[in-house]
């Protein structure tokens, strides 16, 4: 994404969830109101009908870079779904974070010739999408494309199966988080509150105590050599989204797929303003809190952290690698068939172009990771 600034005039969105956090008459923690600004029904970024994904959108993906992301993960997760599917047994697919069905089709496109047609016939296309307007828009747009059979849910305690593959892109970055920063003795959360200047009603942030106890614990083992006002992402919330994952089939293999950072590189100086960035556009936009509802917030995955919630929950988790490594090894056995072809054609020059784009470390490929979790395998 560029690192250009991009200038965001008010909206009726967002003076109607500023009107909701005025009514509350105080200050709320961070996550309270990227929630809010995400995803309220109404006025929330995520379940409005804006274009948000690619080049004229406000960010692309590794979806939206082209079909040639579905196709390699189609190579990744082929074996382990011949694998799970070899009793006969039926396998489900299970997507969060599906958008508009891109990756649904490119990976089944490719499933249907890397897997056998015995195998294929048993495999099952499941999307999980909590909000009604975005399923009704999902549901549309697989019909459109002839996929009438794949399946939308609301959430994972409508799924029980026994033999799950589970794919997340760019989803643990859009959960909200809490805010902390360090005040020279201990941290402080950041919070959310309105102003009124002038007769202008404005959000700024507000330094709380830290009430939360699941918050103190959490930040009891942070390190305090820190200069004033560092400041930190703290995501609370993957405990549910694991536990309820964990308990939605009895065997798991799957794939969270993210930006992020360990542990090591949270505290690093450079990153003393935090992770949470705010996109429009593609440019980033200099004060998260200007256009609520109108603009994407984002924080950077701990990897450390998320794995050990996961393991907490009772999975195990595998490796966790940069996309470039992950996408080269599971793209090994298509890339060895261009060269067996000799000159490729152009469908497969444009798809070679999109890999470049997806796996090059300047451009995605180090910047974002892979996740590995497992259950009952």
């Amino acid at each position: 994404m560029s690192e250009q600034a991009v200038d965001n005039g008010q909206s009726a969105d967002e003076n109607s969830i500023m009107s909701l956090i005025h009514e509350l008459n105080s200050a709320i923690p961070f996550d309270e109101f990227m929630e809010l600004a995400l995803y309220h029904p109404n006025y929330g970024y995520y379940t409005s009908d804006r274009k948000r994904v690619g080049t004229d959108g406000d960010f692309i993906t590794s979806v939206s870079v082209g079909q040639c992301f579905g196709m390699v993960l189609a190579h990744h997760f082929a074996p382990f779904i011949e694998s799970l599917a070899s009793s006969s047994d039926e396998v489900v697919i299970v997507e969060l974070g599906a958008e508009e069905g891109d990756l649904a089709k490119d990976m089944m496109d490719a499933l249907s010739d890397l897997v056998s047609d015995s195998v294929f016939e048993r495999l099952r296309y499941v999307a999980v999408e909590p909000f009604p307007p975005k399923r009704v828009a999902l549901r549309s747009n697989f019909i459109r494309d002839g996929l009438d059979e794949f399946e939308i849910i609301s959430g994972f305690n409508e799924l029980s199966v026994k033999n799950c593959i589970l794919i997340a892109n760019e989803v643990l970055d859009a959960i909200p988080v809490k805010r902390i920063r360090w005040n020279g003795r201990e941290w402080d959360e950041v919070c959310v509150m309105v102003v009124d200047e002038n007769g202008e009603k404005r959000l700024v942030e507000s330094e709380e105590r830290i009430q939360s106890s699941a918050l103190m614990d959490t930040v009891k083992d942070f390190p305090t050599d820190l200069i004033k006002g560092f400041t930190v992402e703290v995501n609370l919330r993957y405990n549910k989204l694991f536990e309820d994952m964990f308990s939605a089939s009895e065997i798991l293999y799957g794939c969270l797929i993210d930006y992020g950072l360990r542990d090591g590189e949270i505290f690093d100086l450079g990153r003393k303003n935090g992770t949470l960035r705010a996109y429009s556009k593609h440019g980033i936009i200099k004060d998260p809190l200007s256009s609520p509802g109108r603009i994407d917030l984002t924080a950077h995955v701990n990897f450390d952290h998320a794995s050990s919630v996961a393991r907490s929950c009772g999975f195990e988790v595998g490796s966790i690698t940069d996309q470039y490594h992950f996408l080269v090894k599971a793209a090994e056995p298509w890339l060895l068939e261009i060269e067996k072809i000799g000159e490729p054609n152009a469908e497969t020059v444009k798809l070679l172009r999109q890999f470049k784009m997806l796996f090059h470390p300047s451009v995605m490929g180090q910047d974002f990771k892979v996740m590995e979790i497992k259950k009952g395998i």
